[in-house]
């Protein structure tokens, strides 16, 4: 009887093992002082009843500072700086340069004073479940993307447009000799 005992604990243990081991808990996390940049160039295309409005490229640079953290979160200090050229080339011209400061907690969800701003314009992606997450796991979120349309427009309006992000955990990957 003991034998079977530890022989069905051995083999439970056996089949656990492959996901203790390469599970993870996914989180931010933060450092007084830290900084970084984020460059993007997005294009992007408006229509109205399938007429073309306009299209656009947009160079987005941002330098991020982390002010403060705490146990489960970071105020964020964050500077926009945006330029645009028309899709057919040329070269980019300079539009704005807007700050912003937010907090975010350790698995991404914004707040602060992000209530009172368009920027960030998508908010709460990525974002982590809580707990550890195996290869192959799958969780959705909901984000938000913001835009004002005065700049576009010219209409005294922000719109906010919920969606749902989906995520796959697909495991670990190896780039440049690096795990």
């Amino acid at each position: 009887m003991i034998i079977r005992t530890y022989r069905v604990y051995f083999f439970l243990l056996f089949l656990m093992l492959p996901g203790l081991l390469y599970s993870v808990d996914f989180k931010f996390q933060y450092s007084d002082g830290d900084n970084y940049r984020i460059v993007s160039e997005v294009q992007e295309t408006v229509k109205v009843n399938d007429e073309i409005l306009f299209s656009k490229e947009f160079l987005n640079r941002i330098a991020v500072a982390v002010s403060e953290v705490y146990s489960n979160r970071g105020d964020i200090d964050a500077v926009y700086q945006i330029s645009e050229r028309t899709v057919d080339g040329g070269v980019y011209q300079w539009n704005s340069e807007e700050y912003a400061r937010f907090t975010r907690d350790l698995k991404g969800v914004y707040s602060g004073a992000i209530e009172n701003t368009t920027l960030p314009s998508v908010r709460d992606i990525p974002r982590f479940p809580d707990g550890d997450v195996k290869p192959g796991e799958k969780w959705v979120f909901p984000g938000e993307e913001i835009h004002d349309l005065n700049s576009i427009f010219g209409i005294n309006y922000v719109i906010r447009i919920p969606f749902n992000a989906f995520y796959t955990y697909e495991g670990t990957i190896e780039k440049n000799g690096k795990i």
